[in-house]
């Protein structure tokens, strides 16, 4: 359909769905005006970076958001460390995501993540804020720096997410939100740690599966 500026938006029946913004990418600037179709995204709009341009989203503030987001095959987005980009709808990636600063996910409503076909070649923090519905994994992902549960449910389903360690750094998972909630079903966290080469004993972890106490276990039996 022809937006109100005489630019292509996507057509919808359903006339409660608001219209989708879609980049141009006359330069890489994601609050630049000349770069959307008709305008900026808010938080109720949809968004479409579509392929075949010449410059993709290069975001460097904490102002962007945006309602769903479709990433098309061969299109990406960019997230530079002091960045922030949140998303009040479904993140749809078929393309490439880097993400060197913060992804929020805040709908009020069910939310799915991270997109079934597309690549994550970054991803920095990702924080759950999610007041409603939750969020829904539909692919095998990571984060590289912190995972931030502040609210809402995080539901693996059958897909697994990968706590990540490199030699540079290892990721953590932040203090849970007091309506924070992990569900599962055949999927499970990873949790990686990193392991210089060389001849040494390590300590890695406790038991965490076994039938005596946190006493017994971890305490050595010390009051």
């Amino acid at each position: 359909a022809t937006g109100p500026t005489g630019c292509f938006m996507k057509d919808t029946a359903d006339v409660n769905v608001k219209p989708y913004n879609t980049w141009l990418g006359i330069t890489s600037d994601w609050n630049d005006p000349d770069n959307w179709c008709p305008g900026v995204p808010t938080s109720a709009t949809d968004v479409t970076i579509p392929n075949g341009l010449p410059f993709y989203p290069l975001l460097y503030d904490s102002v962007p958001v945006a309602r769903s987001i479709i990433i098309e095959s061969n299109a990406s987005i960019e997230m530079l460390p002091e960045s922030r980009l949140s998303i009040f709808g479904n993140f749809q990636n078929s393309g490439t995501v880097i993400n060197k600063g913060t992804l929020t996910l805040s709908g009020a409503t069910a939310q799915t993540y991270p997109g079934s076909t597309g690549t994550i070649a970054a991803m920095k923090i990702l924080e759950i804020a999610n007041t409603g519905g939750g969020v829904l994994l539909d692919k095998s992902t990571y984060v590289s720096a912190e995972l931030k549960p502040s609210s809402g449910t995080f539901a693996l389903g059958d897909f697994d997410f990968t706590i990540r360690s490199v030699d540079t750094v290892t990721a953590r998972v932040s203090k849970l939100g007091t309506t924070s909630v992990f569900t599962y079903g055949n999927g499970r966290f990873i949790v990686e740690r990193f392991i210089r080469q060389g001849r040494k004993w390590r300590f890695l972890s406790v038991p965490t599966n076994t039938t005596q106490s946190i006493n017994a276990a971890w305490q050595e039996g010390a009051l």
